[in-house]
């Protein structure tokens, strides 16, 4: 069975004989007719694994159209393919996204179903009394052109092409058998109808890749554990390197990515207590990815502790020589001269500001200050084990927050020495 490329995913949580399974079942209809291969959910294969065979074709579909009314804004599955999909938006992969609001009136209620990157996009509305024919056609439309397929170059379709190279080199080392994907396939808990993949060898391992964008921690081990035996120690590190942030919430994670007209004086308040988790919380954004994203941490008690009314300003100013210092160093014999280069959206700079509480009016000033001067600098502040409230956000230009539980944070410590202890050879285990 060979791994089909879908050229349009619907995300949709429709009701059987409802208007919303008429406007599905119509667009269907009409991008089909222009030759264009459309997955619903309804249609997987018997026996195929239901929720495995979505993320593959959310991870790589070249379209997405989102049917959203009422039920689909209370689906947890839902909001989980939005989420991706949005995600690889995001990332500006040239994937085209179609959001459709059935009967849902205003575009706040995206916000309120905990998929609010979906209404920065041109919404397809339809009022309460729509007719399902209208709708479809006008969905239709807007496929008279589709981009051609994404080039595989942004940041999420490359970490599944590392992924996928990691499992490709399994397979060979397992002579072509079914052990290291089966065993895999398995730790991931997408065994189920999975054999008939095998038939084709590089989708099976593009499909098992597309899985690590969802899986728990736990199953990420366990697959990481089926693989490190048939890697070379080179392949055995990569693989790290690229599962070390997966038990990052993707939800969160994309809190750090700024829109793609740039930054404009972004601030990410994250209450973490560790110092490697902001590092972690952008490696999972970016899917990885160094070129185009850099960031540097700075402690804030090595800003100093100035006092009076003037604080804020010493601050700013702290901040600011710590922006110079660490993304526009000057040449040696030339510390006196500072200069901006002449792209400044590009690469995306994340200064992280390591605090262990809260962040105060004086620095909340500062971080306004900084921003008047670099409005392109995201800034990540992290503010201790206490979550994030409304009187935090209050006072920055551009703000948005990304929340984990402490209790998450302790795991990961943990997941991530279980994950660097799989590369110790297995005779010193």
């Amino acid at each position: 069975m060979q791994r089909k490329i879908w050229d349009v995913f619907i995300c949709h949580a429709v009701k059987r004989g409802s208007r919303s399974e008429e406007v599905l079942f119509l667009v269907k209809k009409e991008l089909e007719a222009k030759n264009l291969a459309v997955f619903v959910s309804q249609e997987i294969e018997e026996g195929a694994p239901w929720h495995p065979t979505v993320m593959a074709a959310v991870a790589d579909c070249r379209a997405a159209i989102l049917l959203l009314d009422e039920r689909a804004l209370k689906s947890h599955w839902v909001r989980r393919e939005v989420n991706i999909i949005m995600w690889r938006w995001t990332l500006a992969s040239h994937l085209t996204v179609y959001p459709v609001l059935l009967g849902v009136e205003e575009s706040s209620e995206l916000k309120k179903a905990g998929i609010p990157e979906a209404a920065t996009l041109q919404l397809v509305r339809a009022d309460p009394e729509y007719v399902p024919d209208e709708v479809a056609g006008r969905l239709s439309s807007k496929f008279a052109a589709l981009p051609g397929a994404a080039t595989g170059s942004d940041p999420m379709a490359l970490w599944l092409q590392r992924l996928t190279r990691r499992m490709d080199e399994a397979h060979r080392a397992d002579h072509f058998g079914d052990g290291a994907l089966n065993a895999t396939a398995s730790a991931l808990q997408v065994e189920t109808g999975f054999p008939g993949w095998l038939a084709d060898r590089h989708g099976s391992c593009t499909f098992l890749a597309s899985q690590f964008l969802v899986a728990t921690p736990e199953r990420v081990l366990d697959a990481a554990a089926a693989l490190m035996d048939f890697l070379s120690d080179d392949a055995r590190q990569k693989l790290v390197d690229d599962l070390v942030s997966v038990w990052v919430p993707a939800e969160a994670a994309v809190e750090l990515l700024p829109p793609l007209n740039g930054p404009d004086g972004m601030t990410v308040l994250l209450n973490s207590t560790y110092e490697a988790t902001p590092a972690r919380f952008i490696q999972r954004a970016t899917c990885g990815r160094n070129r185009g994203f850099i960031h540097k941490s700075i402690a804030h008690g090595g800003l100093g502790i100035p006092t009076g009314e003037g604080r804020s300003s010493e601050l700013a100013k702290d901040l600011e020589d710590a922006v110079w210092q660490e993304f526009f160093p000057p040449p040696p014999g030339f510390e006196d001269r500072r200069r901006l280069p002449s792209q400044t959206r590009s690469p995306v700079r994340y200064l992280v500001v390591h605090r262990t509480r809260p962040p105060d009016d004086q620095f909340t000033e500062a971080v306004r200050l900084l921003h008047q001067k670099f409005e392109f600098i995201v800034v990540v502040v992290t503010t201790g084990p206490e979550p994030t409230g409304k009187e935090m956000l209050s006072g920055f230009a551009d703000v948005r927050s990304a929340v984990l539980s402490e209790q998450l944070e302790v795991d990961a410590e943990q997941y991530v020495q279980e994950l660097r202890g799989l590369l110790v050879p297995v005779s010193s285990r």
